[in-house]
């Protein structure tokens, strides 16, 4: 029986983890030029919704005064406005709850597109609202959709966006909510308190309209087993027309070298000694630690 040394496995895998480098980095060199304009595109069409929310956090600063004058049809004492302004919180916990069972069931997008009728509900509320309690309930209901939509929309940019600007887009979340909250005080100051409610309700709307059109993230298609979904969503979102562009060196988020998904598992694991090892496997002093575990 033949002996080999046990440095003979370890150069072997040496080898291999060098031929799979080499390869990579032959794809990077031949990969089919994509486009980032649909990322850029999806992200603001989903951070429109965002800036709803803006409005919504800042809706109390020109509102509260304005119901607590003797102009208002709703005459509120300063307890009452308390309470107008900290319901909208209270939703948002409500909202936040909601999407844990939500975003793996229909989709991030889909999660996304239904705080918008929410938000339009709201604010038609507060429209026609003609007591205190009718206002209560119309910011309870904004808080809901303020809180889900934040959350969502969250992990729909962190999924759909490359590596390279996934910084940049988290960034719009913040700039649109800020914005929303400079919109409705500067809208507030100029204009009456009607006008102002009618003005916002054109937010939620715009959002309906075209985050419709967007993709799906493919990473809630790979979790739910759809694999040709996933790869369409991917190349749509990537710029690509042949899907076997990036197919053997990238993953959804646009990492290099991790080129599948576990079929059995399907979703990633982010704490435990599987996903350590995996991560420490990809260099090349790991490779003679491990030299034959498998965990994808």
């Amino acid at each position: 029986m033949k002996f080999n040394p046990p440095w003979e496995s370890f150069r072997s895998c040496w080898n291999q983890k060098a031929d799979d480098l080499k390869k990579c980095e032959s794809a990077e060199e031949t990969d089919e030029e994509g486009s980032s304009l649909l990322q850029f595109i999806a992200t603001i069409s989903g951070c429109i919704s965002v800036m709803g929310v803006g409005t919504m956090l800042g809706w109390s600063s020109p509102s509260i005064p304005f119901l607590m004058s003797k102009e208002s049809k709703i005459p509120i004492t300063i307890e009452e406005g308390a309470w107008i302004t900290s319901l909208g919180s209270l939703g948002n916990i409500i909202g936040s709850l909601m999407v844990v069972f939500l975003i793996d069931r229909i989709g991030r997008k889909y999660t996304v597109l239904l705080h918008a009728p929410i938000q339009i509900i709201s604010l038609i509320i507060i429209i026609f609202s003609n007591s205190f309690t009718s206002l209560c309930c119309g910011r309870a209901v904004a808080g809901i959709a303020s809180g889900g939509c934040l959350n969502a929309m969250a992990m729909y940019v962190g999924e759909i966006a490359e590596k390279k600007i996934r910084g940049m887009l988290s960034t719009f979340i913040v700039i649109f909510s800020d914005s929303g909250i400079f919109f409705v005080a500067l809208i507030g100051a100029y204009f009456s308190y009607n006008t102002m409610n009618l003005v916002l309700l054109s937010i939620p709307m715009l959002h309906l309209f075209t985050f419709m059109l967007m993709p799906e993230s493919p990473y809630f298609y790979l979790i739910q087993g759809r694999d040709n979904a996933a790869e369409k969503s991917l190349m749509r979102l990537r710029g690509l027309k042949n899907p076997k562009t990036h197919s053997q060196c990238s993953d959804p988020t646009g990492d290099r070298h991790t080129s599948h998904v576990d079929k059995k598992r399907r979703r990633p694991e982010f704490f435990g000694l599987p996903h350590l090892i995996r991560r420490l496997r990809k260099t090349p002093l790991h490779t003679f630690l491990f030299p034959s575990t498998h965990f994808e």
